[in-house]
């Protein structure tokens, strides 16, 4: 899975824009007499402007990806996946507890490591 990021011109242009908006809104208000008022807020609410636009940007996004998803449908492969195992358990049914050690056999004594013990401690 390939990651864009995006470059820092793209983020410069972004607020230029921002600045501009914001320079295009204060110039209507009272801030607009003033010219030093004017350019100091615009250098404050530029950068907030940039980032109410990014998370609005991001919001409708998510909604978007959100709402094409359920018109799209779920792929045949995820469908097709069996449901995961749950356990249900309840105070009047009996329970049953499965033993996890298995029989001994009688087949014969285990393999023992006598010999490779044997070699190890005959060798000077």
């Amino acid at each position: 899975m390939s990651v864009y990021y995006l470059p820092w011109w793209g983020l410069v242009v972004c607020l230029a824009a921002s600045t501009l908006a914001a320079y295009l809104f204060l110039e209507r208000t009272q801030a607009g007499d003033s010219p030093w008022v004017l350019f100091l807020l615009t250098v404050i609410l530029a950068p907030v402007i940039l980032a109410v636009a990014m998370v609005v940007a991001i919001t409708l996004s998510a909604l978007l990806s959100a709402v094409v998803e359920d018109w799209m449908g779920t792929p045949a492969e995820k469908s097709e996946l069996p449901p995961a195992r749950t356990e249900h358990t309840r105070r009047s049914s009996p329970t049953t507890v499965v033993d996890g050690t298995h029989p001994a056999t009688t087949e014969g004594p285990p393999p023992t490591t006598a010999t490779a013990t044997a070699t190890a401690t005959a060798s000077p």
